[in-house]
């Protein structure tokens, strides 16, 4: 065998013909490749592929020798065609830049990188063509291990990256507190967090578990919520996410596979949540003899004569009057005032709401002075009320005169804060809520300036409505 070899280089702007003539008279040889010249289209991915071709077609057989140089040039080219397509797809897509560029040579990596940091996924249509991205990405790349990436991604996502958080939740936010600012929520943070169940943490971990169809991962997110928080990495933070993915990605018969279904998903979320309570709470009471007792049990043990009242300990005890509607206008009232004293505004706002459902606990001691209170509380956040917080105010108002009783004098406050703002006909009507067994004097428009008072919705319907009919 006679063979004339030039320089070959991968990494370089050019290679040389090699040209090799075996003893039996066939040749083998690549394609005359100037990779700077074709680096800027598809003709250099075309070039690489005829090189892969011509190394592959032999007219007569060759000895182990010759077959081995030649398998080496074709493992060569088929890398060179790897990365070279990854960096077409991603320049493409405008995905080149310096992070995915130092991740070329190493696809899974780029792909975990995708995954993580490159996809919208609130946009649905975004997110099809992303994720379609990195299939084929991953199929340029010969990822036979996807799935097994798609995997370990999921369980990555799950653990949360706090572990001293807890995560309570009003299913009845009919008060729309979730969009309120952090101001609102500080003194709160110990106890109250949103279940994040359309967070974006959870959606990526929904998304990917549709493109991976093992069961394994929906058998290891229902033994997170069987397992004690302290024994799990992420605490109690990912036990939530667990349970958000359980019931977004799986249907009652997927679940019934591990004799599970949502209920019980929801069930064990609940004791998850309370059993962070009682850690919060300083309260030694196990998780399993918790769901075991009378909650209205509980919670008069827990208000005992001698208890030890701690802003943790007026919070458990109100949500388990929330969600047991525990109807104790007493029990209630202390625990109101203990909120008030924390300034657990955000619970204290619940607890008021479910006083005004129940007609029982419309006699609470002093519930038109704790109602006036937590406007107080509210209204005085806000320095400016400008367009974009206007709506925001206004709900708030909406909740004082939604007051099941009398306001009385304990509506002054409100009132005067109204007053101070030139709000004259919001502060006419919380006078009106305030005594509305009395006859209420007219209100003089002489003392309303239309362009700084807060016009409500209706106002502004019956308005245009007045206009249409004349």
């Amino acid at each position: 065998m006679s063979s004339s070899i030039g320089v070959f280089s991968l990494g370089g702007t050019f290679w040389r013909n090699k040209n090799t003539t075996f003893a039996n008279g066939s040749k083998c040889g690549t394609a005359l490749v100037n990779s700077a010249r074709y680096r800027a289209g598809s003709y250099f991915y075309i070039h690489l592929s005829i090189g892969i071709a011509l190394n592959t077609v032999v007219v007569q057989p060759i000895d182990s020798i010759e077959r081995s140089a030649i398998e080496e040039q074709i493992h060569r080219l088929i890398t060179a065609i790897e990365r070279y397509s990854t960096e077409l797809i991603l320049k493409k897509n405008g995905l080149y830049n310096e992070k995915t560029c130092d991740l070329i040579e190493l696809p899974a990596e780029l792909v975990c990188h995708l995954y993580s940091n490159c996809i919208n996924w609130k946009s649905g249509n975004e997110r099809l063509k992303q994720m379609a991205l990195v299939e084929q990405l991953a199929d340029a790349n010969h990822l036979n291990n996807l799935a097994q990436i798609q995997e370990n991604l999921v369980m990555t996502w799950l653990i949360a990256d706090k572990v001293e958080d807890a995560y309570v939740v009003d299913p009845n936010d009919t008060m729309g507190n979730c969009d309120l600012d952090i101001g609102m929520k500080s003194t709160d943070e110990n106890e109250i967090f949103l279940i994040p169940f359309f967070d974006v943490s959870v959606d990526r971990i929904v998304y990917v578990l549709k493109q991976v169809t093992t069961e394994k991962i929906m058998q290891n997110l229902i033994s997170y919520l069987r397992r004690d928080a302290s024994t799990v990495p992420g605490g109690f933070r990912t036990i939530v996410r667990a349970a958000c993915v359980l019931l977004r990605a799986y249907s009652d018969e997927q679940l019934k596979k591990f004799h599970y279904d949502r209920l019980k998903v929801c069930i064990d979320l609940d004791a998850v949540l309370y059993g962070r309570l009682l850690d919060l709470a300083h309260l030694d009471i196990p998780v399993d003899t918790f769901r075991r007792q009378e909650k209205s049990v509980v919670v008069r043990s827990l208000v005992a004569p001698g208890a030890r009242w701690t802003p943790q300990l007026a919070f458990l005890v109100a949500s388990l009057i929330v969600d047991n509607d525990i109807e104790d206008c007493i029990l209630v009232e202390t625990v109101l005032n203990r909120l008030q004293a924390a300034q657990r505004r955000e619970m204290f706002i619940t607890l008021l709401t479910f006083c005004r459902q129940e007609k029982k606990l419309h006699r609470v001691k002093n519930l038109a002075m704790l109602w006036a209170r937590g406007i107080d509380w509210s209204l005085t956040r806000f320095e400016h009320v400008s367009e974009a917080l206007r709506d925001e105010f206004e709900r708030w108002f909406y909740f004082a005169i939604s007051c099941p009783i009398e306001g009385g004098r304990s509506f002054d406050s409100i009132r005067n804060i109204l007053r101070a703002r030139n709000y004259v006909v919001a502060a006419y009507l919380i006078g009106v809520v305030g005594s509305f067994t009395q006859k209420c004097s007219s209100l003089d428009f002489a003392t309303v300036n239309p362009e700084r008072e807060l016009v409500f919705k209706w106002v502004t319907s019956a308005n245009d409505r007045v206009l249409t009919n004349v």
